[in-house]
């Protein structure tokens, strides 16, 4: 199916392979269509993501404004996918329930459905809930640089000649690498790029301690945003240290 007869296009920022999000159109009918972010139009319907940043939520909704975006977790052990979130590792350490309340209100219902389950000896799991009522809206929050402690280096996006401390990344390497794999002269118009750089990024700050730089000159909104989804799913502090002012 073409992406222009489809009535609902939907976004995925995870790696996905083609065969993936093919199952996933076929899975969904007529009248979808999956596509990798880089491919998605910004008119897309529905966008499917890692758990990530309230940064790089921010990032996704410039590039999606009138997307619904999912916080997405699974995983499917037939096709090698593999995309934990909170809840999963929570679940993993095997509570009866996984409850999230937006006011006291919500409490006593649930309280009282567990009540019942353990009055009555029953040992099975509750379905994960959330409670959807009325809540207040969260307000977005600025980025500010450093960011909080995290026990490793950081990733900063830079611009060009950006005067910044830490451990320039040389993407040289990475286009070099790619582009010889995939026999491309455009590397970073590929999902591998920006899984590798991310992927780099994320080891080198881990091992060496340090902010690793990254120069995002030119990258397209789509590319930077898969990077900052790929950061973001590794808990690695990430963001754009403003530029130093002119004397």
């Amino acid at each position: 199916m073409d992406e222009h007869d489809a009535n609902v296009v939907v976004a995925t920022t995870m790696p996905l392979s083609a065969q993936a999000r093919a199952d996933l159109s076929r899975m969904l009918g007529d009248g979808y269509i999956v596509l990798d972010i880089k491919e998605a139009p910004t008119t897309a319907n529905i966008v499917l993501t890692t758990v990530v940043s309230a940064r790089t939520l921010g990032s996704l909704r410039g590039l999606f404004p009138d997307a619904r975006i999912l916080l997405t977790e699974f995983d499917d052990h037939d096709r090698g996918i593999q995309y934990p979130g909170p809840i999963t590792r929570a679940l993993e350490g095997g509570p009866d329930g996984y409850y999230v309340a937006h006011g006291l209100e919500a409490l006593p219902a649930i309280v009282e459905n567990e009540s019942r389950l353990q009055l009555a000896g029953s040992t099975r799991p509750s379905p994960p809930m959330i409670d959807t009522g009325p809540r207040e809206p969260v307000e977005r929050r600025a980025v500010l640089w450093p960011p909080v402690e995290s026990g490793h280096g950081s990733i900063v996006w830079t611009q060009g000649t950006d005067a910044a401390d830490g451990l320039t990344l040389d993407l040289k390497f990475l286009d070099d690498a790619v582009a010889g794999l995939l026999r491309t002269n455009e590397p970073r118009a590929t999902g591998l790029w920006a899984s590798l750089v991310a992927e780099t990024a994320v080891h080198l700050a881990r091992t060496t301690d340090t902010d690793i730089l990254v120069d995002v000159t030119g990258l397209s909104p789509a590319t930077l945003a898969q990077l900052e989804v790929h950061v973001s799913s590794e808990r690695i502090n990430h963001g754009s240290r403003p530029a130093p002012e002119e004397a």
